[in-house]
């Protein structure tokens, strides 16, 4: 069952804050990434959670980005070795080239 809003955050965000689950759960983070211009690409039917660019990219491109036109987190090598060892099991990742 959906939210009345439709948007999945809504199962967390719509409900009252409860003082014990939040102290229970511990800090939690944002990753707010930078979103560039540097190509387009065909997205897959049933996308992973995370893009490994495959690309050359500019030596100043952030390991973690966004293009135009495509609402899905991308990254570099390196972040995808880091994300490998960080977050192992939990982020699944897809190769993709921009054009």
């Amino acid at each position: 069952m959906y939210p009345p809003s439709g948007e999945p955050e809504d199962y967390v965000l719509g409900e009252p804050h409860n003082e014990a689950t939040s102290s229970a759960i511990g800090a939690l983070w944002e990753l707010v990434v930078t979103s560039v211009g540097h190509g387009t690409m065909k997205v897959p039917r049933v996308p992973p959670l995370v893009f490994e660019v495959t690309a050359q990219l500019p030596a100043d491109m952030p390991d973690f980005f966004r293009t135009k036109g495509v609402p899905l987190l991308l990254v570099t090598a390196r972040a995808k070795r880091w994300l490998e060892e960080a977050a192992a099991g939990w982020v699944d990742f897809d190769r993709v080239r921009l054009t």
